[in-house]
């Protein structure tokens, strides 16, 4: 399931139809698939004979689409396949071309922040990791995807893109007491 970009990815709310039967694939899922690992179950043999990997995409959940809060709209299949496949496909190639022993998550999301970039300029449809949320004493730390990432939040549940209350996180924690109405969105 490592590699098949029509399954949904975590934390994705209001964001296009998946399948969901096999799991949700995130980028990191997707960076850590190991081909040859024991869990793989493959012979001496036949992990010889492993020439590469490679990513699916069903089609039945490939559409247009329209967000409800209307933060993201994909006009056509073409996007839409675009926005299920990066970055995860970022995140198959390098699992490709890298030995494992070599590759490591955190250094990847942080060299994906240009990637997104690149992405942006060239008009493609992609998917931006979300932020996360650590509370740690009554306090809630926002944790950009990568380095330098811009998150947009909000207290009250609304939209954070969309909402006269979203703001631009400012690296200051925020007192627990919001961690019921916290909502967040990675902006480039």
């Amino acid at each position: 399931g490592n590699c098949y970009f029509d399954m949904g990815c975590p934390g994705a709310e209001d964001e296009p139809p998946a399948h969901w039967w096999a799991g949700l694939v995130s980028l990191s899922r997707a960076y850590e698939f190991d081909p040859l690992s024991p869990k793989a179950g493959l012979d001496e043999t036949a992990a010889k004979n492993v020439l590469g990997i490679h990513a699916a995409l069903w089609t039945e959940f490939v559409t247009g689409w329209k967000s409800k809060s209307g933060w993201l709209e994909l006009k056509n299949e073409g996007e839409c396949a675009e926005y299920k496949i990066w970055p995860r496909l970022c995140a198959t190639a390098e699992t490709g071309w890298t030995p494992q022993e070599q590759r490591d998550f955190q250094s990847f999301s942080e060299r994906m922040g240009g990637q997104y970039a690149r992405m942006a300029e060239a008009g493609r449809k992609f998917r931006l990791e979300p932020p996360t949320a650590k509370l740690e004493k009554g306090r809630i730390t926002l944790v950009p995807p990568w380095p330098g990432a811009k998150v947009r939040f909000t207290t009250d549940g609304s939209d954070p893109l969309d909402s006269p209350t979203g703001r631009f996180w400012d690296g200051k924690t925020l007192d627990a007491r919001f961690r019921s109405g916290l909502a967040m969105r990675t902006v480039l």
